[in-house]
């Protein structure tokens, strides 16, 4: 599958990162982001998808 979307992290310490690219929606590869950020450890502040 292609990837359809590049997911976005923003911590609240301010960094920001690509997280992975996704071939789903966006809704559920935010959704992801959100949840594996907080499983990783990462305190998520913000997360975006880009179109590619």
């Amino acid at each position: 599958m292609t990837p359809t979307f590049r997911i976005f992290v923003r911590t609240a310490e301010g960094v920001e990162f690509q997280a992975f690219t996704w071939c789903r929606d966006e809704a559920s590869g935010i959704a992801r982001a959100w949840r594996e950020g907080r499983e990783f450890g990462h305190n998520v502040a913000d997360v975006w998808a880009e179109a590619v």
